[in-house]
């Protein structure tokens, strides 16, 4: 009985989690398409383009979800295309004209078909203009 129970309550957590990561990329889009302004459409668009690169590489976003559910993506302009920061993995994307590239190890980890930024595009540029 308590083995059944163990398993229940698993299941429950990665059902809770699913769920709180559909909400969470839902209120992102809903935030996106209520009318922010057109930075944060640029910043929203980045992240979306690296989140769709991560679903073509079969990567499941809740395992580096927090306890909560939380998937944090920070972002900012670089070299006229947008930094992405992805920091539950601690993996750096730079994102330019729809294309996206992986700037670190972390980022080839999780999407090893990424072609790779230009030289110049470095984790620490990335950290240094996300927000």
């Amino acid at each position: 009985m308590i083995e059944r129970l163990i398993v229940a309550v698993k299941d429950l957590t990665a059902m809770t989690r699913r769920i709180t990561l559909c909400a969470t990329l839902g209120a992102m889009l809903a935030l996106a398409i209520a009318g922010c302004d057109r930075d944060a459409k640029r910043e929203w668009a980045a992240v979306k383009a690296v989140t769709e690169q991560f679903s073509e590489a079969g990567v499941d976003l809740s395992t580096f979800a927090t306890e909560l559910g939380a998937l944090t993506f920070l972002t900012g302009e670089l070299d006229g295309g947008r930094a992405v920061y992805f920091l539950n993995a601690d993996a750096a994307f730079w994102v330019n004209e729809g294309h996206v590239y992986a700037v670190d190890d972390n980022a080839r980890r999780l999407c090893p078909d990424l072609e790779a930024a230009p030289e110049h595009i470095t984790h620490d540029a990335v950290l240094e203009v996300a927000e």
